[in-house]
């Protein structure tokens, strides 16, 4: 009446263990890349170039100064609008500041 049929799956492949490797360390690479260019916290470091730097509330010349930055000046770059750059500037403030007058370093 019931004939005995064997229903098992066929065996499972293994993928090559080397490409596991070589994508970890794609991966990781990648991650570098990206840490070394942001930053450890996803903003990018730079260094005030520019003389008599004002940084601003807002993206516009005219706007109210909130520090005058030296040459030199340590930021971390925050977001970018056209040619102004917002930024986390020294004594916990933030302002907008002219996106030429700042250069990005890798650490």
């Amino acid at each position: 009446m019931f004939s005995s049929v064997d229903f098992r799956p066929p065996p499972i492949r293994h993928a090559d263990p080397r490409l596991d490797l070589l994508f970890a360390a794609l991966a990781i690479s990648i991650f570098g890349i990206y840490t070394l260019d942001r930053g450890t916290k996803g903003h990018a470091v730079a260094i005030v170039t520019g003389k008599n730097v004002q940084a601003r509330l807002a993206t516009a010349d005219t706007a109210k100064s909130v520090l005058a930055l030296p040459p030199g000046s340590e930021i971390k770059i925050l977001s970018t609008r056209g040619d102004w750059t917002y930024a986390a500037l020294p004594n916990d403030l933030r302002g907008w500041i002219p996106a030429k007058d700042a250069e990005r370093v890798r650490l």
